[in-house]
C-alpha cells in the first residue's frame, strides 16, 4: 500500500488495488452483518463446461464469527450443471452440515442422553469402560452430566447400568418429566420387554431390578399426580448421541470413579454446539482418502540390480568404505 490509499496503489498495481478494495468492502459488509448475527456464511458456486453437454462444477464457502474471524472453510465438487443449481448446492451444503442433530424434548421435559463405551485392552489407568450421561432441557441448555468407569462387566450390562444411573439421578434431582435416550437397541428392548429367560441367561437380574424400582416410582407418581411425573426410554441413532459418547471416552481416560459434571468441558462444548446446529457435523470434517493420486511408484531396476548414484558433492560419496570421486558410481 502507498500511504494506505487504494487510489494511489491502483496506478502501480491495478489488480492488487481491486483485490484490496474488495477485501475492505467485504470486511465492512461482514462487520455490519456480524454485529447482528453470531456467524456470517459466504458461499459460492461455479460451473465450467469443457463441452456443450459436459460440465464440471464446484462449491465453496467460508464461515466467520461476529469479529470476522475465520471459523470454517469448505470446498468441493458438485454434480450440478447449471449456475443456479450449483449456487443452491452450496447453500444446501451449509444447511445440511449444520443441521441440528439433537432433537429437543417436549416442553417442560428434560432429555438425558446415555452412552456406554468399552475397550479390549485396559488403559494405563486400568479402565476398560465408562458411561457418559448428560441432561438438557427443552431449549437445549446443559443441566448436568455424569461420567463413571465401572468394573469389568459385559457391554450390555454396562448399558443397562447407565440407564439406571440416569434414571435414579433424575429422580434424586426431583426432575418430574424425563426422556432417556440411548443408542443401544438391545438394552432398550430388554428394559421394555423384561424377558425373564433372557435376563437370567445374560446375568442381568440385579441391574434390571434396580432399573424397575425408579421406573415404578415414576409411573406410580404419574398416576397419582395427573401425569405431572413421567419417565420414558427411547432410542436414537448413534450419530445423534456423540456428546454422551464424548463424556464416556473422557471418563474412561481421566476418571477413577463416578464424577458429576456441573459445567461442560471444552471438548464437550464443541459437541453440544454441533448438536444445536452451531457447527458442521463430524462426518463433514473427516478427510476423505484419495487413492487415485499421489501414490509412490517404485522405480524399475535392471536385471543386474545396478543403480546409479549421482554424486553432487565436491568430496564425493563413500561407497563400500572408499571415497568416491565426483560423478557416477555403481552399487
Amino acid at each position: 500500500m502507498i500511504n494506505g490509499e487504494i487510489e494511489k496503489l491502483f496506478f502501480v498495481n491495478p489488480k492488487g488495488a481491486l483485490r484490496e478494495f474488495s477485501r475492505l468492502q467485504y470486511n465492512a459488509f461482514s462487520g455490519e452483518i456480524g454485529s447482528n448475527y453470531d456467524w456470517v456464511v459466504a458461499v459460492d458456486g461455479a460451473v465450467s463446461k469443457s463441452q456443450a453437454t459436459k460440465g464440471k462444477a464446484g462449491i465453496g464457502g467460508v464461515i466467520r464469527n461476529k469479529e470476522c474471524r475465520l471459523i470454517y472453510v469448505f470446498s468441493g465438487p458438485s454434480i450440478a450443471n447449471q449456475v443456479f443449481e450449483v449456487e443452491m448446492d452450496a447453500c444446501m451444503y451449509v444447511m445440511s452440515s449444520m443441521d441440528p442433530s439433537w432433537v429437543p424434548p417436549k416442553k417442560n421435559f428434560v432429555k438425558i442422553n446415555i452412552r456406554a463405551s468399552t475397550i479390549v485392552d485396559a488403559l494405563q489407568n486400568g479402565n476398560v469402560n465408562s458411561i457418559g450421561i448428560l441432561a438438557r432441557n427443552d431449549r437445549g441448555k446443559y443441566l448436568w452430566g455424569i461420567m463413571s468407569p465401572m468394573k469389568n462387566i459385559g457391554f450390555l450390562e454396562l448399558q443397562l447400568w447407565a440407564i439406571h444411573k440416569a434414571m435414579i439421578t433424575a429422580f434424586r434431582k426431583n426432575i418430574p418429566r424425563v426422556i432417556l435416550e440411548t443408542d443401544n437397541v438391545h438394552s432398550y428392548d430388554i428394559t421394555l420387554e423384561q424377558d425373564e429367560e433372557l435376563i437370567e441367561e445374560e446375568g442381568l437380574v440385579e441391574v434390571l431390578r434396580q432399573i424397575n424400582n425408579p421406573s415404578r416410582t415414576y409411573n406410580g407418581m404419574r398416576q397419582e399426580d395427573n401425569s405431572k411425573w413421567d419417565c420414558e426410554l427411547v432410542t436414537v441413532d448413534s450419530s445423534r448421541n456423540r456428546a454422551a459418547l464424548c463424556m464416556a471416552h473422557y471418563g474412561m481416560s481421566n476418571c477413577s470413579s463416578l464424577v458429576e459434571v456441573p459445567e461442560p468441558f471444552a471438548e464437550l462444548k464443541e459437541h453440544l454446539d454441533i448438536d444445536m446446529g452451531f457447527g458442521p457435523h463430524a462426518e463433514f470434517l473427516e478427510v476423505q482418502p484419495n487413492f487415485g493420486e499421489g501414490e509412490l511408484l517404485p522405480a524399475e531396476v535392471g536385471r543386474r540390480g545396478v543403480v546409479e548414484i549421482i554424486d553432487l558433492t565436491s568430496e564425493g560419496v563413500n561407497v563400500n568404505g572408499r571415497a568416491a570421486g565426483k560423478g557416477k558410481q555403481k552399487v
